[in-house]
């Protein structure tokens, strides 16, 4: 009943976002506190029954419900990139932020960008050197072990100026056509 009133089962969860995943919590325990005010009402708590429990059961059944819903979305990135044949063209992306990450899960997602594969991505900032962006390894300018070969270089932000790029850049990818992630609404 809660759950249908907060809309919580109208969400698509293929495409669930942060909102979705505190409205789900929030019925969740909204839940949890209805049962344990009827179970206080019925019984006013006699031997037996612990009002812990009830809260360790929320705190793990919130926890399940998130971890299920980030597996899906894992199985689904997983089952594309393994549906995906034939030649990849391996690119590196500038930028390990958040349009970064979006470029790179739009390669496993997205149709048009299923021939590409990011290798690697290189940052401005010197404290992600040696870090991992989803299992992709982050490269900065100080960087001194083995580059992997790509083909192309993608700029994930319109800060990002191609000839700074290019003079940041290490030297195996400092000459490799560049693209820019442009996100655009249109009006019709």
């Amino acid at each position: 009943g809660l759950g249908l009133a907060a809309g919580s089962y109208a969400t698509r969860w293929e495409h669930a976002g942060r909102m979705d995943y505190l409205r789900q919590a929030a019925v969740s325990t909204a839940g949890v506190f209805v049962a344990l005010a009827l179970l206080t009402l019925a019984t006013r708590f006699e031997q037996g029954y612990s009002r812990s429990a009830y809260l360790i059961f929320l705190v793990l059944f919130v926890a399940a419900q998130g971890g299920m819903r980030r597996f899906r979305d894992l199985g689904s990135i997983l089952t594309a990139r393994a549906a995906k044949t034939g030649f990849q063209r391996p690119v590196v992306i500038y930028g390990a932020g958040k349009r970064g990450r979006l470029l790179a899960e739009a390669c496993g997602t997205v149709p048009e960008l299923s021939g590409y594969r990011v290798v690697a991505f290189f940052d401005d900032d010197r404290n992600l050197e040696g870090k991992r962006l989803d299992g992709t390894p982050i490269f900065s300018a100080r960087s001194k072990k083995n580059h992997p070969a790509a083909e192309e270089v993608w700029l994930a932000s319109p800060a990002i100026d191609p000839a700074q790029a290019k003079q940041k850049l290490p030297m195996i990818w400092a000459n490799l056509p560049k693209r820019r992630l442009l996100l655009d609404l249109q009006a019709f």
